[in-house]
């Protein structure tokens, strides 16, 4: 008999013996916990589903597990022996399973982004990627326009460009639209229906590595405007729309990048004009590293991300 017949001999053994393994599941979550409701909360079921599970191993092991009462249940004698034998069963089972897990090498990946897509794009999706990447160690680099592609140890690059960037594989990202945003109150000092010299004639607020956002605006909405380089300029886009909240003057929204005050109404769009910038955002892979499998997953991840 060949190893692997062995083994499957065993496993038919077994199956025959082990109780269901969702209802161990319940079981030592419950007894662990004292309680059918927080080991409900713990594995993401209803208590209905733990009490069953339950019974289904009481049924199968012809005992009394638990003492049901008003207040709540407790372990039968029964039951806590059983207890901890499953216990240290679990507690085997993840041992053995992180021994595995943690053993296979480890990658290093960096990852160079501006500021604001570090802060408020990716650090939202840092779970989804450590679950799709559980051995990776990620470093999350930042740049401004003028460091683009300047550091060699980066493994990808993320630029808001025009995507045109030799010597690097390319993968659009998703396009970014730009519209004036303000605070609701600062909304309210001017009229029902602003016109667009009026509001480029407002206090701006200015991303300097972004300078040329409200040129952009306002040709596309046919004004150009006599102070559009005028009011107050930030290095950081965050402290843009910070000034933006604190009612300090209008700011040119990125819409990706502001989605959650737009959401909850703690900006507003002051125009009804939102137009696509001529930048987006852009996977960039230096050309030698684009055969190597962590740049094929990243790009696969980025892909599933921004479909989200």
């Amino acid at each position: 008999m060949t190893e692997s017949e062995k083994l499957s001999q065993i496993w038919r053994v077994m199956a025959k013996s082990i109780p269901p393994l969702k209802s161990l599941q319940a079981f030592e979550a419950a007894a662990r916990l004292s309680s059918f409701l927080e080991a409900a909360h713990e594995l993401s079921v209803t208590p209905g589903a733990i009490s069953r599970h339950i019974k289904i191993l009481e049924q199968y092991l012809g005992a009394i597990l638990f003492k049901r009462h008003s207040n709540g249940v407790k372990l039968t004698s029964s039951g806590a022996s059983y207890a901890r034998k499953v216990v240290t069963i679990f507690e085997d089972l993840d041992s053995a399973t992180k021994a595995i897990k943690y053993s296979a090498p480890r990658n290093n990946l960096t990852v160079s982004s501006l500021p604001v897509f570090a802060e408020r794009w990716l650090s939202e999706r840092l779970t989804s990627f450590q679950m799709a990447f559980p051995n990776t160690d990620l470093q999350i680099d930042t740049h401004v326009d003028a460091e683009l592609f300047s550091r060699p140890k980066v493994d990808a690059w993320i630029p808001f460009s025009d995507g045109d960037h030799p010597g690097f594989e390319v993968h659009h990202l998703f396009d970014e639209f730009l519209v004036p945003v303000c605070s609701p109150s600062f909304r309210k000092t001017f009229p029902d229906s602003p016109s667009v010299d009026e509001i480029v004639n407002s206090t701006l607020l200015h991303d300097v590595n972004w300078g040329n956002d409200w040129s952009h605006w306002a040709q596309a909405v046919g004004t150009e405007g006599q102070r559009r380089d005028a009011g107050l300029k930030f290095s950081l886009y965050s402290g843009v729309i910070q000034a933006a909240l604190d009612d300090l003057g209008v700011a040119i929204g990125h819409v990706s990048m502001i989605q959650k005050e737009l959401a909850i109404g703690q900006l507003v769009e002051f125009s009804e004009y939102r137009i696509k910038s001529p930048k987006a955002f852009y996977l960039a892979i230096p050309r030698p590293k684009t055969a190597m499998k962590k740049s094929r997953s990243l790009v696969a991840w980025f892909e599933r991300e921004c479909k989200r």
